[in-house]
């Protein structure tokens, strides 16, 4: 299992930890479960209402839009791909 902390500036930096509590100190709140193709995603659950600034890497990876900093929980052996088709959809939204 791979534990990867993704912020709205597109980071990623590697979780030592994936227990409840080290996610929402992560995240900055409540935490809203995501089950994508990816993997599970965590989100704050009031990140909307707390005017939390888009997260394009997430949104690409979720299929719909997130704010805030997420954590991804995957097993994915192609995380490099998953990187690069997030990375490629954050380029297409900044060219708009």
């Amino acid at each position: 299992m791979f534990i990867y902390k993704i912020t709205p500036k597109a980071e990623w930096t590697t979780m030592l930890v994936g227990d409840p509590i080290s996610m929402q100190d992560a995240v900055g709140g409540w935490l809203e479960l995501l089950i994508t193709r990816h993997g599970d995603v965590f989100c704050n659950e009031e990140g909307k209402m707390q005017g939390l600034p888009f997260n394009p890497t997430a949104t690409a990876i979720c299929g719909k839009p997130i704010v805030g900093t997420v954590v991804l929980k995957t097993e994915s052996p192609m995380f490099e791909q998953l990187v690069a088709d997030a990375e490629q959809f954050v380029a297409e939204i900044e060219a708009k």
